[in-house]
């Protein structure tokens, strides 16, 4: 919790969703495959290697599991692990027009060990997004019979409202909005989808502390296990 955001002291929504309380995490930049460009670089243009801090509003989360079970080619297994993902995405959620021309439509964040197996298949983060986007949109009868038709029309943003008789909506104007992080620990399982509700993703380079890393150790000592084991 960040900011002491607390549900139902904080604000007086009636669910504590990803609005009123915080997920802070670190991309695990080490884990990314070559060729894969961290956040900050990606969605910023900041120098590789540069310290910085992105927000995101999130308006819930969901757990993916991405790893198939029984015997398998890789390639299968990939394929297969984005149909689902691409399943999750597909939502009758209108909070994706906040945000449909520059914002994103959500986070995909998945651990080191499942972003090298998808690579070594053959799959870049341009070629994921491109995949979801494509895969995660949804016919126009659903958008109809949803009512979602009723807040296409009502939005401010001319795109959204021109998107209202397309004949397979996607969730987003552009495939690139959709943010693919690397993040989590080393575990093939399980994939983690943030839905968004966000306008606008705010960027901004910070610096750290000169004893920073003796920071880290000491956190380490006081609120970690100390052991190999937490990786997992």
């Amino acid at each position: 919790n960040v900011g002491g955001a607390l549900p139902g002291v904080g604000s007086v929504g009636v669910y504590g969703g990803m609005r009123t309380t915080n997920a802070v995490f670190a991309e695990d930049e080490d884990g990314l495959p070559d060729n894969w460009l961290p956040h900050g670089s990606e969605r910023h243009g900041f120098e590789p290697g540069q310290s910085s801090v992105s927000v995101v509003f999130a308006s819930g989360v969901a757990n993916i599991k991405r790893r198939a079970t029984g015997p398998i080619e890789p390639e299968d297994e990939a394929l297969e692990s984005l149909h689902r993902t691409a399943g999750f995405l597909r939502a009758p959620s209108m909070h994706y027009l906040n945000g449909y021309e520059d914002g994103t439509p959500g986070i995909l964040m998945m651990t080191r060990v499942a972003a090298m197996q998808m690579a070594k298949a053959g799959w870049d983060k341009e070629k994921i997004q491109n995949f979801l986007w494509e895969n995660s949109r949804i016919p126009h009868e659903e958008i109809m019979q949803s009512g979602c038709f009723r807040w296409i029309r009502a939005d401010p943003s001319k795109t959204v409202r021109d998107s209202e008789t397309m004949e397979m909506w996607p969730i987003t104007s552009r495939a690139e909005n959709l943010i693919i992080l690397v993040a989590g620990g080393a575990h093939p399982t399980n994939s983690y989808w943030l839905q968004g509700y966000c306008p606008y993703v705010a960027g901004q380079e910070i610096s750290v502390p000169g004893d920073f890393d003796r920071l880290l150790k000491e956190s380490e000592r006081d609120i970690g296990c100390g052991a190999e084991v937490c990786l997992i």
